[in-house]
Protein backbone atom coordinates (compact mmCIF):
# COMPACT_ATOMS: atom_id res chain seq x y z
CA UNK A 1 0.00 0.00 0.00
CA UNK A 2 3.01 2.25 -0.46
CA UNK A 3 1.42 4.15 -2.90
CA UNK A 4 -1.01 5.90 -0.68
CA UNK A 5 1.73 6.72 1.65
CA UNK A 6 1.42 3.73 4.14
CA UNK A 7 4.34 1.42 5.15
CA UNK A 8 3.67 -0.26 8.55
CA UNK A 9 0.46 -1.63 9.35
CA UNK A 10 -0.31 -3.50 12.59
CA UNK A 11 -3.76 -4.89 13.08
CA UNK A 12 -5.31 -6.10 16.64
CA UNK A 13 -8.42 -8.71 16.60
CA UNK A 14 -11.38 -8.48 18.71
CA UNK A 15 -12.77 -11.03 20.06
CA UNK A 16 -14.01 -12.27 23.39
CA UNK A 17 -14.57 -16.27 24.12
CA UNK A 18 -13.50 -16.91 21.31
CA UNK A 19 -16.23 -14.93 19.54
CA UNK A 20 -14.89 -12.51 16.77
CA UNK A 21 -16.37 -9.27 16.71
CA UNK A 22 -13.71 -7.39 14.73
CA UNK A 23 -10.43 -6.01 13.93
CA UNK A 24 -8.70 -2.32 15.04
CA UNK A 25 -6.32 -1.90 11.93
CA UNK A 26 -3.37 1.12 12.14
CA UNK A 27 -1.15 2.00 9.48
CA UNK A 28 1.52 4.55 9.25
CA UNK A 29 3.76 6.40 6.61
CA UNK A 30 7.42 5.30 6.20
CA UNK A 31 8.70 8.41 7.51
CA UNK A 32 6.77 7.99 11.28
CA UNK A 33 8.66 4.89 11.48
CA UNK A 34 7.49 1.24 12.50
CA UNK A 35 5.35 0.91 15.57
CA UNK A 36 6.96 0.67 18.82
CA UNK A 37 6.34 -1.69 21.24
CA UNK A 38 4.48 0.99 23.75
CA UNK A 39 2.17 1.23 21.25
CA UNK A 40 1.60 -2.19 20.04
CA UNK A 41 1.23 -2.92 23.89
CA UNK A 42 -1.64 0.34 24.08
CA UNK A 43 -3.36 -0.85 20.85
CA UNK A 44 -3.55 -4.03 22.37
CA UNK A 45 -5.37 -2.44 25.61
CA UNK A 46 -7.59 -0.75 23.52
CA UNK A 47 -8.60 -3.87 21.81
CA UNK A 48 -9.25 -5.93 25.20
CA UNK A 49 -11.36 -2.71 26.04
CA UNK A 50 -13.51 -2.73 22.81
CA UNK A 51 -13.65 -6.16 22.90
CA UNK A 52 -15.40 -6.20 26.59
CA UNK A 53 -17.58 -3.42 25.20
CA UNK A 54 -18.31 -5.35 21.95
CA UNK A 55 -19.18 -8.58 23.77
CA UNK A 56 -22.03 -6.83 26.09
CA UNK A 57 -23.14 -5.10 22.61
CA UNK A 58 -23.43 -8.76 21.14
CA UNK A 59 -23.29 -11.14 23.36
CA UNK A 60 -23.75 -13.65 20.56
CA UNK A 61 -21.49 -12.33 17.83
CA UNK A 62 -21.94 -10.01 15.04
CA UNK A 63 -23.94 -11.76 12.22
CA UNK A 64 -22.90 -11.09 8.46
CA UNK A 65 -27.06 -12.47 7.83
CA UNK A 66 -28.54 -9.93 10.40
CA UNK A 67 -30.95 -9.31 8.60
CA UNK A 68 -32.06 -12.58 7.16
CA UNK A 69 -32.20 -13.14 11.05
CA UNK A 70 -34.09 -10.38 12.58
CA UNK A 71 -36.61 -11.02 9.69
CA UNK A 72 -37.64 -14.34 11.39
CA UNK A 73 -37.63 -13.06 14.90
CA UNK A 74 -39.83 -10.12 13.62
CA UNK A 75 -42.39 -12.63 12.14
CA UNK A 76 -42.36 -14.18 15.40
CA UNK A 77 -43.06 -10.84 17.05
CA UNK A 78 -46.05 -9.62 14.62
CA UNK A 79 -47.14 -13.49 14.71
CA UNK A 80 -47.74 -13.02 18.87
CA UNK A 81 -48.90 -9.62 18.49
CA UNK A 82 -45.68 -8.10 21.31
CA UNK A 83 -46.05 -4.79 21.25
CA UNK A 84 -42.65 -2.88 20.39
CA UNK A 85 -41.14 -2.34 23.75
CA UNK A 86 -42.02 -5.56 24.49
CA UNK A 87 -40.03 -6.87 21.71
CA UNK A 88 -36.92 -4.94 22.90
CA UNK A 89 -37.48 -6.13 26.49
CA UNK A 90 -37.65 -9.99 24.61
CA UNK A 91 -34.96 -9.59 22.62
CA UNK A 92 -32.59 -8.35 25.95
CA UNK A 93 -33.82 -11.64 27.48
CA UNK A 94 -32.67 -13.79 24.78
CA UNK A 95 -29.29 -11.82 25.16
CA UNK A 96 -29.21 -13.07 28.62
CA UNK A 97 -29.56 -9.65 30.38
CA UNK A 98 -31.30 -9.22 34.10
CA UNK A 99 -34.08 -7.37 34.71
CA UNK A 100 -32.09 -4.69 36.23
CA UNK A 101 -29.72 -4.22 33.26
CA UNK A 102 -32.75 -4.11 30.85
CA UNK A 103 -34.28 -0.93 33.08
CA UNK A 104 -30.58 0.56 32.67
CA UNK A 105 -30.26 0.07 29.06
CA UNK A 106 -34.32 1.20 28.21
CA UNK A 107 -34.19 3.86 30.46
CA UNK A 108 -37.20 2.34 32.42
CA UNK A 109 -37.90 1.03 35.99
CA UNK A 110 -37.45 -2.80 36.86
CA UNK A 111 -40.99 -2.92 37.99
CA UNK A 112 -42.09 -1.79 34.20
CA UNK A 113 -39.56 -4.50 33.06
CA UNK A 114 -41.58 -7.04 34.81
CA UNK A 115 -44.76 -5.66 33.05
CA UNK A 116 -43.04 -6.44 29.78
CA UNK A 117 -41.82 -9.88 30.23
CA UNK A 118 -45.05 -10.75 32.19
CA UNK A 119 -47.21 -9.62 29.15
CA UNK A 120 -44.34 -11.62 26.66
CA UNK A 121 -44.79 -14.64 29.21
CA UNK A 122 -48.46 -14.23 29.03
CA UNK A 123 -48.83 -13.89 24.62
CA UNK A 124 -46.53 -16.77 24.59
CA UNK A 125 -48.11 -19.37 26.62
CA UNK A 126 -44.59 -19.67 29.18
CA UNK A 127 -44.43 -19.52 32.82
CA UNK A 128 -40.27 -18.12 32.85
CA UNK A 129 -37.23 -17.19 30.93
CA UNK A 130 -36.47 -20.80 30.15
CA UNK A 131 -40.43 -21.52 28.55
CA UNK A 132 -39.22 -17.93 26.15
CA UNK A 133 -35.94 -19.60 25.42
CA UNK A 134 -37.63 -22.72 24.35
CA UNK A 135 -40.43 -21.08 21.99
CA UNK A 136 -37.74 -19.27 20.39
CA UNK A 137 -35.20 -22.04 20.16
CA UNK A 138 -35.70 -22.53 16.03
CA UNK A 139 -35.56 -18.90 15.41
CA UNK A 140 -32.15 -18.49 14.23
CA UNK A 141 -30.56 -15.06 15.94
Amino acid sequence: MEPQGVYFGCTATLAHNNLPLGSITLFRERTAGDFTDTELAILLEIARHASLALANLYPRGIKLTQTEDTNHLNAFITEHNIQPREAEVMRLMLDGKTNKQMANELFISESTVKKHVNAIYRKLGVSNRLGLMTATQNIPR
